[in-house]
């Protein structure tokens, strides 16, 4: 049973489920003790049809992300994605000479080709890519899907204050309330902070958070899927 949260007008909906993750040919006797009859060889049972999420190839779905599974490949969703790992933490800005900027560490590179590969194993298909301009952001959509857009409002909410930050935050608000069409999928990576102010959700480095726009113009958070999530998809 689904329960549901509703954050007022530019809240999020909470969506929450449980997740849940041949037969032998009979014997027949030979009725004459003379040379016995030629078995006719009986047809293999066909395999179980793959459901829709495990996509492209019939590749296996761990149980407990089957729903996110599904979600992208039903599309009209929105991925936003934290960059993967990095070679340190703190703030920088994206105005700064990329070595001096946070940058992706050799798990976080990693961590990017899981996600693309994913995308690749089970056919989902990208709606557009958006990037921060952050460096680490930019390299994980290479990364990942080649083509992207910079994006200079998913700029990281902690690199800017007052009006600046202002506009950030409403623009990641209004970003996961795009109307995206059936089949495809937005995504943007982005920074941890700005994806809290749009979502309430927390995540870990190149975690995404998928959401949709329900009937009723609400945002529903379909659910998350962190870096071993990903890795376990591709």
């Amino acid at each position: 049973m689904r329960s549901f949260r509703t954050i007022g007008r530019r809240g999020v909906m909470l969506a929450g489920a449980t997740l849940l993750t041949g037969c032998a040919t009979p014997r027949t006797e030979d009725t004459a003790p003379a040379e016995p009859e030629p078995t006719d060889p009986s047809p293999a049972a066909p395999a179980d049809s793959p459901s829709p999420s495990s996509t492209a190839g019939v590749h296996e779905v761990p149980a407990e992300l089957r729903e996110q599974a599904d979600a992208l490949m039903a599309g009209g969703v929105v991925l936003y994605l934290r960059h993967p790992a990095t070679t340190r933490g703190g703030t920088d800005s994206p105005d700064w000479p990329r070595e001096r900027q946070r940058l992706l560490s050799a798990e976080g590179e990693q961590q990017a080709r899981d996600l693309g590969e994913a995308f690749k194993v089970h056919g989902w298909q990208v709606h557009e890519v958006l990037s921060s301009p952050s460096w680490r952001c930019r390299d994980a959509a290479d990364l990942a899907f080649g083509d992207y857009r910079v994006e200079p409002l998913l700029t990281g909410l902690l690199s800017e204050s007052g009006e600046t930050e202002d506009a950030l935050r409403a623009y990641s608000q209004e970003l996961v309330r795009t109307q995206v069409p059936a089949g495809r999928v937005l995504v943007a990576i982005g920074h941890s902070s700005n994806i809290r102010a749009a979502t309430e959700a927390s995540v870990s480095e190149g975690a995404g958070v998928i959401t949709r726009v329900d009937d009723g113009g609400e945002v529903q958070v379909v659910g998350t899927v962190d870096a071993q999530g990903w890795a376990a998809l591709k």
